[in-house]
């Protein structure tokens, strides 16, 4: 049986360790948190940082433990790196959980590398007697839409790059499942291709192929509506999850971001060019609709992103520039999964497994 714990690599965040020792300590100070938090990286910097901020921090300090390091994967480094680094960060939170000592990993530094040390600690998804999914386990985000209680879920953030047919298929079943599991509906789960258009005849030809049978399957299981989705038909809300190779997910991602900061640069640029500017963003202060916006808009509220198709364990990761409360935000969000996991795992693998069977032709059960 797992642990109570999160593995939380303390030593990769741009904000430097105090960042993610802010976020675990007010994580723990939380009644609504009920995990245990392993710091993991070089001892002597993490219990300094620990024994300053614990001066101020209201929590129980017997939750919040340490485990040693020896080197870290920056930025900038090859992913491929990882599988040579055991001792790094990441490779020993990865341990931690594939040793059941902690249930999910958690880090904000170099995606890949946190990619790549959950696939070799804890494995790709099993389906069926001996196969295991051929896509490399795709990173999952939130992201918000225009409508009020609407979010949608997009893959793959930035793992997969070439992706085959069967590729866009297994994502597809896995983030339909993990949607199902955190933002339960009373309806089908409408996934989309990420496509430029929403004419079937658009895309690449692994896109239509995989639009193609993932409609078929959709008609077979009654669970699904598939469809191409362009960017604003995402935004509109349309969409329960959207469906992309890692390079197309982590540009739409980072474009979306990137327009949302401009669109606040050019508004505070306008509020402070004259008096009456000024008058209207006080209205719009004290009416609390740049409160609402910022809440909405910020990716602190949406916490880490989920690794799916892994077969035991759970693994999570932060934007690079995040701050305390993001930390706090991830480790937040995999409490509330927590309980979740198992079930998201082996609802993923009878689903894939059902596919695969509807695919071959075999006589299958739903």
């Amino acid at each position: 049986m797992p642990s109570n714990a999160i593995a939380l690599d303390a030593m990769t965040a741009e904000g430097g360790i105090e960042v993610v020792v802010e976020g675990a300590m007010s994580a723990l100070a939380n009644p609504a948190f009920a995990s245990d938090i392993i710091l993991v990286g070089n001892q002597d910097d993490v219990e300094a940082i620990v024994s300053y901020l614990n001066r101020n921090a209201k929590y129980d300090h017997s939750r919040l433990s340490m485990l040693h390091a020896d080197s870290v994967i920056r930025m900038d480094q090859d992913p491929s790196i990882t599988r040579e680094k055991k001792g790094c960060s990441v490779m020993v939170a990865a341990d931690l959980v594939r040793k059941d000592q902690a249930y999910m990993m958690i880090s904000a530094g170099n995606t890949g590398a946190t990619a790549v040390a959950a696939v070799i600690n804890l494995g790709r998804l099993k389906v069926g007697d001996q196969s295991r999914i051929s896509c490399a386990p795709p990173i999952a985000g939130m992201m918000p839409t225009e409508q009020d209680d609407k979010h949608v879920v997009v893959l793959d953030l930035g793992i997969s790059k070439h992706c085959k047919t069967e590729h866009y298929i297994e994502m597809a079943i896995l983030g339909a499942e993990y949607h199902r599991h955190t933002l339960p509906q009373n309806r089908r789960i409408k996934v989309g291709l990420l496509n430029t258009g929403s004419e079937p005849y658009k895309g690449t030809d692994e896109i239509k192929e995989a639009l193609s049978l993932l409609k078929a399957y959709a008609q077979s299981t009654k669970w699904i509506e598939m469809d191409n989705a362009e960017p604003r038909a995402i935004s509109k809300g349309e969409f329960d999850v959207v469906v992309a190779d890692g390079y197309s997910g982590n540009v739409f991602l980072k474009t979306a971001e990137a327009y949302v900061k401009m669109v606040g640069n050019i508004a505070l640029s306008h509020i402070n060019s004259s008096w009456l500017a000024k008058l209207g963003g006080l209205l719009i202060k004290s009416s609390g609709v740049d409160k609402l916006l910022r809440k909405r808009l910020s990716d602190r509220a949406y916490g880490g992103a989920l690794q799916l198709g892994l077969n035991r364990g759970a693994a999570m990761v932060c934007h690079g520039g995040v701050d305390g409360q993001g930390i706090e935000s991830a480790l937040l969000r995999a409490d509330y999964v927590r309980e979740k996991l198992e079930s998201l795992r082996e609802n993923s693998r009878r689903r894939l497994d059902y596919y695969s069977k509807l695919r071959d032709g075999a006589a299958v059960e739903r």
